[in-house]
């Protein structure tokens, strides 16, 4: 069996060389594109669930924001104050 590498999908990583298969993506991180080794913190003003592949697919909604990275849900947004 001559198995070719493949490399991760996005939404998946793996950091260790020679494993049959990826993780998920944390939630708190992003995994953009193929080949994550590393996932990358999620920025300020968004959240990432769980396998996110962009760093901002999900950003907080109108009348909240987030200055802090990693957030993982909507819930954790901060709302704007008056």
């Amino acid at each position: 069996n001559n198995s070719v590498p493949q490399p991760c999908a996005a939404g998946t990583y793996q950091n260790v060389t020679g494993q049959s298969e990826c993780a998920a993506c944390p939630a708190s991180y992003y995994c953009e594109g193929e080949g994550t080794v590393q996932p990358q913190a999620c920025p300020a003003g968004a959240w990432c669930p769980a396998e996110s592949t962009l760093p901002y697919e999900h950003l907080c909604p109108n009348g909240t924001f987030s200055d802090a990275l990693g957030l993982s849900s909507e819930a954790e947004c901060t709302p704007c104050t008056p």
